[in-house]
């Protein structure tokens, strides 16, 4: 799993797609860390406190 190519795909949606604000770019970043922690599992557990 290339990580850099999945960040640079996403930035590139975030610049041309005018519908998302910061909030969305927010929640991404945080839900692409959490994954990351947990080596990039095709399912891991999000407890929304924590997230926030």
């Amino acid at each position: 799993m290339n990580y850099i190519k999945l960040l640079n795909a996403a930035f590139e949606k975030f610049y041309f797609d005018n519908r998302l604000n910061p909030t969305h770019i927010s929640l991404y970043m945080a839900l692409f860390q959490e994954w990351n922690s947990s080596r990039f599992a095709p399912d891991f557990f999000v407890n929304r406190r924590d997230l926030m």
